[in-house]
């Protein structure tokens, strides 16, 4: 099994110097970050429930992941924070942006990325839990209960590999939690982690991300996906110094890139390899 994502390199794979067009930042991208993610409060201040930057706030906290055609860039890290009773062990953190391509530079994904997150169970138990939610016209609907279904028929039908020794795949619903709202699920957006062999036989998980096709018509029951391949996080900082344990705290992390953005990174890494033949041919000379 394979996951299709646009690409291997990162935005890491590039110097300050070598590719400017990573650090621009823009007023625009200031702009954005005031608006993608509302911080609650000062320590000890209350919160005004009825002002207009608070119900601005909390009516874009009611969208979860962008539709992908949309959707620029995507980070994934995989925790696993143990099995205690009571608590899901494992979850992911999604970070993601659907700003303008042009924005979207090293320094400008920092600054626009949107946060939402998916606690993770097995397919039996997300069933279970998928059926006990009560059905409402305002909030989880009839629709997110037939793709919610529909995921764990995937899960279990595609992904599971259990029988060959794999950890059993997991899945659950985007979420994020808001001052005042407590944790918004997003029924009809998924995460799905599924586990398939490294070149070394270890099992590697990958995750399959899906949400409500928004094609413009009433068929409210049809899935998009993408999928994320994942990696063990690097035990260095890109200076080469040791990478503390608070940093480490995700077992996996992954990154989706749209076509648009995979293409210009690529031309970034295409212009810094020619600079580099360059200053090679002239002897060293810059």
């Amino acid at each position: 099994m394979t996951f299709d994502t646009t690409g291997d390199f990162t935005l890491d794979d590039f110097d300050d110097a070598e590719a400017s067009w990573i650090n621009q930042t823009s007023d625009t991208e200031t702009t954005h970050k005031q608006n993608t993610e509302w911080k609650p409060r000062q320590k000890g201040e209350k919160i005004d429930y009825n002002s207009q930057e608070y119900i601005e706030a909390a009516d874009k906290a009611m969208t979860g992941l962008p539709v992908f055609r949309a959707m620029k860039w995507l980070r994934a890290q995989l925790f696993d924070r143990g099995a205690h009773p009571g608590r899901t062990r494992h979850s992911v953190k999604l970070e993601f942006t659907d700003a303008p391509i042009e924005h979207c530079t090293r320094t400008g994904l920092r600054t626009m990325r949107r946060t939402r997150w998916a606690n993770l169970s097995t397919p039996l138990n997300f069933r279970t839990n998928l059926r006990r939610k009560a059905i409402t016209t305002t909030g989880f609907d009839q629709h997110d209960r037939n793709n919610g279904e529909q995921a764990v028929k995937w899960a279990m039908e595609n992904f599971d590999r259990t029988s060959e020794g794999a950890p059993s795949c997991l899945i659950g619903w985007v979420s994020n939690r808001f001052e005042g709202k407590g944790t918004i699920v997003y029924g009809s957006q998924h995460v799905i982690a599924a586990w398939q062999p490294d070149e070394d036989g270890e099992w590697t998980p990958g995750l399959i991300i899906t949400r409500r096709f928004a094609d413009g018509t009433a068929n409210h029951d049809k899935m998009d996906m993408i999928g994320v391949n994942m990696r063990l996080p690097s035990a260095v900082n890109r200076d080469g110094t040791p990478r503390s344990l608070a940093a480490q705290s995700f077992t996996h992390v992954g990154t989706w890139y749209s076509d648009a953005l995979q293409d210009r990174i690529n031309t970034a890494k295409s212009v810094k390899e020619m600079r580099k033949a360059d200053i090679k041919a002239r002897g060293g000379r810059a």
